[in-house]
């Protein structure tokens, strides 16, 4: 169904939603807790959904969604995410099947993407985690300690212990050296001794 809509350029411009670095910190940055919520409450829920939750692209007026119920807000986001929005709204009908216009609010809502499936066997879920993981140290480098046991908590108390599908890899974070492919992975990896120049 893809194939006569769009080029195989096409479907790797589109794969950098779920694959460039710049995305997956755009994602942490934007991310909006619960207010009073604790910190290793909400890592746990980022870490579910990035792990869990389905892709679904959809977009408004000024937002995009990748993982389901997340909206992120698109003034915001990197040059890569822009331009691929851009793309989308400009051929919203091409890529969307359902596109719900509201003439009175001048809104626009686009669901059931077409590259929902094919972004889905591309993400590298085990790759976004660990890339989390580095992502949230090196912002927290002078409580190295506190944050790797914050982590910790947080990914103790993930829904999911199962191997999970791997899609196209990301390089590897700094601070693994074999890549894990289960949440129990990840955490037995997290709890051994490591390296602070790892998160420099």
């Amino acid at each position: 169904m893809i194939g006569p809509i769009m080029n195989a350029s096409n479907l790797i411009s589109m794969n950098v939603l779920v694959a460039h670095p710049d995305v997956l910190r755009w994602f942490l940055w934007s991310w909006k807790p619960v207010s009073n919520t604790k910190w290793n409450t909400s890592l746990t829920k980022i870490f579910n959904m990035m792990l869990n939750n389905p892709i679904r692209i959809t977009i408004t007026n000024t937002s995009i969604t990748i993982f389901q119920d997340y909206s992120m807000d698109v003034n915001t986001s990197p040059p890569i995410v822009k331009a691929i929005f851009n793309e989308l709204t400009l051929h919203k009908n091409r890529y969307f099947n359902k596109v719900e216009n509201n003439p009175i609010f001048r809104n626009i809502l686009c669901s059931e993407c077409i590259l929902d499936k094919q972004l889905e066997r591309s993400i590298d879920r085990i790759g976004w985690a660990t890339w989390t993981i580095y992502w949230i140290i090196k912002l927290q480098g002078g409580r190295f300690f506190v944050t790797k046991d914050t982590l910790l908590v947080a990914l103790r108390d993930v829904v999911c212990d199962k191997p999970i599908p791997e899609g196209d890899f990301m390089p590897k974070a700094p601070w693994i050296k074999e890549r894990p492919r289960t949440v129990q992975g990840i955490y037995d990896r997290l709890n051994q001794p490591i390296y602070h120049e790892c998160f420099v």
